[in-house]
């Protein structure tokens, strides 16, 4: 059951990094093309 939450949070953490990723790059490129 540990192992399993620690994936969980592993996963979540990433999820939330790549959308932080991609929100920075579309902000960067609609600020640049604006």
């Amino acid at each position: 059951m540990k192992e399993a939450r620690m994936q969980l949070q592993t996963t979540w953490g990433w999820l939330v990094a790549v959308y932080l990723f991609l929100g920075g790059l579309g902000a960067g490129s609609f600020i640049t093309t604006a």
